[in-house]
């Protein structure tokens, strides 16, 4: 999803798309709409450069929670984003519009953003459930603003191409207006000779383009490719609302020359810069940009095909080399894993107080550190952070009948950062006054020189109790309000090399009437049809199962070959495109349970702020 967060906003405070728009994490740009980002500014911008920039634009801070806030509902949320009248839009762009909160005293909370990605999402999956069929696609939620499906047994279907591609006449549809074939020779013909089920796909994605902005009022870019990594390329390329179809061959091979080797999924990391180093030590250096600056040379995906295979893995190792070179040559072999349950693994929930650089301060915005226990139980912040946990719990709870074993406090000083794990407390023992209570009595109980001066502070709630209705229709629960659910299920196939999706959302709009997809009526049950339901007798009781045993793996040896190759990301000390991550964040992230290739990316994605790129990696 495209400047998901600044679409987000948009729709709820009633924004045109052409009014430039940003979005604040503290004093510096988190999202930034397309009006907006023709002026230069990008994210990371601080609050002052851009109203020098842009002048009339309209400057929205994150949501932010104190100890007295009252923490809104889903449904509060969502009624915000999708159902406030004209009159409530407005009121409340007039309210926030260069508002900017005391950092000392409040946290940032992403929760509306996770409603609204929840919302599109179920959108989506009620979208092909209807039609492609249920048991047709696979779907994998990829991260709050992206999801990637695999189409391929439909858009392969004789049945289905007739269907679709062809009208009442026997005639071929055309080409939808909004589809770019990349790197086509005529990317706006509609040649005969393009492959039926790459057709049906376009028309597809286009429909779903379509569907989401009419009744969301959001909307979205598809790339379609034979495989996650060029599919991702494509939405890219087609963004904003458009359609970017790939076709195998001299197209794929064009847009492995022109794509930059650091815009390459999991090619990032410790892994992106022993790439990196392969291709300085064994390669020419590429062109200098424009501005003459030897440090704005860009390395291409093409790159790695004037490299050896023994100079490849002299740095990368066999699988590495083989999965680099691979993806030079447009294949990868990534599976599309079936998404059983939208329910996290864990929550968090974290503030920071004083923050440090080495041995200097500075930032004085965020309140000074916490010299000792005393002065931390009569903060507001630790009372915020048990409040927003304890809300998340319950309300996962509720939805999807689970509850967390593990309770983990973490907290970083000087000396660097450490977690002590306890069991989380019973449901019928929970409140707030118990969990903030418990929470600095056993951060009293530690020694004070490795607790204080406190600079972050973290819970974290995890390793669930599971319950056997926890199935997806639950765990994504009903945003509408009205309690009817439909139950998410599809096949859980594992395909490589197929047509796949990737879509991402942006841009923003007004919510319309609610409308069926391809303009057919859904069918809703009737009276007499519920009341056979409620007349059949219950299922007899079976008796129990004997346990049995684990089904063989059937993963061939590429795809091993890919899991140990991911094992390699660790944190480096400076990510590409001159980027500095701060080590530090890395670690701390890493000892919440966080896969290090996803923190890079968090982290690179909100310029080292570690609270937000925290919400981004548990939602």
């Amino acid at each position: 999803m495209d400047c998901f967060y600044a679409s987000v906003e948009m729709l709820r405070l009633g924004i045109p798309k052409e009014q430039p728009t940003i979005v604040l994490q503290w004093n510096m740009a988190l999202a930034i709409s397309y009006a907006a980002r023709k002026f230069g500014v990008g994210r990371g911008t601080q609050v002052s450069v851009i109203k020098e920039k842009i002048p009339n634009c309209v400057v929205i801070h994150c949501e932010t929670l104190n100890e007295h806030d009252e923490i809104k509902t889903e449904q509060d949320h969502h009624n915000d984003i999708f159902n406030a009248s004209p009159e409530e839009r407005a009121a409340a762009l007039k309210r926030e519009n260069g508002f900017l909160p005391k950092r000392a005293d409040v946290k940032s909370t992403l929760e509306r953003y996770r409603v609204a990605s929840q919302t599109i999402f179920k959108h989506i999956r009620c979208f092909f459930d209807e039609v492609c069929g249920k048991n047709n696609y696979v779907y994998q939620k990829a991260s709050i603003d992206e999801m990637f499906l695999d189409v391929t047994d439909f858009c392969c279907d004789q049945k289905n191409q007739e269907r679709f591609l062809l009208n009442s006449n026997s005639a071929r549809v055309a080409k939808p207006d909004k589809t770019l074939r990349l790197f086509s020779t005529d990317p706006t013909s509609d040649s005969p000779q393009f492959p039926q089920a790459l057709k049906l796909a376009e028309l597809v994605a286009d429909r779903l383009r379509v569907s989401v902005m009419e009744n969301l009022g959001f909307s979205i870019s598809c790339g379609i490719a034979h495989n996650k990594a060029f599919a991702k390329l494509a939405a890219g390329k087609a963004k904003p609302f458009n359609v970017g179809v790939l076709e195998r061959g001299e197209s794929t091979r064009r847009m492995v020359q022109e794509t930059k080797l650091t815009k390459v999924r999991n090619f990032g990391g410790k892994f992106g810069k022993k790439i990196l180093d392969c291709l300085e030590k064994n390669c020419s250096p590429p062109p200098l940009p424009p501005s003459g600056d030897a440090n704005g040379r860009v390395w291409m995906l093409s790159s790695v095909l004037d490299v050896s295979r023994d100079q490849l893995e002299e740095h990368l190792g066999s699988s590495g080399a083989d999965f680099v070179s691979e993806m030079a040559r447009g294949e990868e072999y990534e599976l599309v894993e079936e998404t059983k349950t939208s329910a996290v693994k864990q929550f968090s929930s974290v503030v920071s107080f004083g923050v440090e650089r080495g041995k200097e301060k500075f930032s004085m915005a965020n309140g000074d550190e916490i010299p000792n226990i005393e002065a931390l139980r009569d903060h507001g912040k630790p009372k915020v952070i048990a409040r927003e946990l304890i809300y998340r719990v319950v309300t996962d709870s509720s939805k999807n009948k689970r509850w967390p074993r593990n309770w983990t406090i973490g907290f970083m000083s000087r000396g660097g950062s450490k977690t002590k794990a306890v069991r989380f407390p019973a449901k019928e023992r929970l409140s707030f006054a118990s969990l903030h209570k418990e929470g600095m009595r056993i951060l009293g109980s530690l020694p004070k020189e490795e607790v204080f001066p406190m600079i972050r502070l973290w819970y974290n709630a995890g390793n669930f109790e599971e319950r056997p209705d926890n199935t997806l229709d639950v765990a994504f629960g009903s945003s509408d309000g009205s309690g009817n659910k439909s139950v998410f299920s599809s096949s859980s196939k594992k395909l490589t090399n197929k047509t796949k999706f990737s879509s991402s959302s942006g841009g923003g709009g007004s919510n319309t009437k609610s409308k069926s997809f391809f303009g057919k009526k859904r069918k809703t049950p009737s009276a007499s049809s519920v009341q056979q339901q409620k007349l059949k007798p219950p299922p007899s009781p079976q008796p129990p199962q004997p346990p049995q045993p684990p089904p063989p793996t059937t993963d061939d040896s590429r795809r091993q070959q890919q899991e140990q190759l991911l094992s390699q990301f660790s944190p480096p000390k400076q990510a590409t495109d001159n980027f500095v991550v701060e080590e530090n964040h890395v670690k701390t992230l890493s000892s919440m349970g966080f896969n290090t290739a996803s923190i890079m990316k968090a982290l690179k994605n909100h310029s080292n702020n570690i609270e937000l790129a925290m919400n981004e990696l548990i939602s």
